[in-house]
C-alpha cells in the first residue's frame, strides 16, 4: 500500500447569516459551508481531499498557497 502525502493547506472560514463558509485559496473553487464552525472544517477536508485525489490521477502538481490573514486600515 502506497504512503499517504499529508498536506498543510490554509483555509478561509467566514461566518454568515446560516453557519460559515470555508474556502481554500490553493485549490481554484474548493468551497463548502456547515451550520458549526467545525462542520464547515469537516467539509472543506472533504472537498481537498477529493480535489488532491484528482490531481494526483491527472499527474498536477499540488502546492499550498502561502496565504496570511492580516487587516488593513480604510477610511471612509
Amino acid at each position: 500500500m502506497p504512503l499517504m502525502a499529508t498536506y498543510q493547506v490554509p483555509v478561509v472560514v467566514e461566518r454568515d447569516g446560516e453557519g460559515y463558509h470555508v474556502f481554500c485559496p490553493s485549490i481554484r473553487g474548493c468551497r463548502s459551508h456547515g451550520a458549526t464552525y467545525e462542520e464547515a472544517l469537516e467539509r472543506i477536508q472533504d472537498a481537498i481531499r477529493l480535489n488532491l485525489e484528482l490531481m494526483q490521477e491527472r499527474g498536477e502538481p499540488f502546492v499550498a498557497a502561502d496565504a496570511s490573514l492580516t487587516t488593513v486600515q480604510v477610511a471612509v
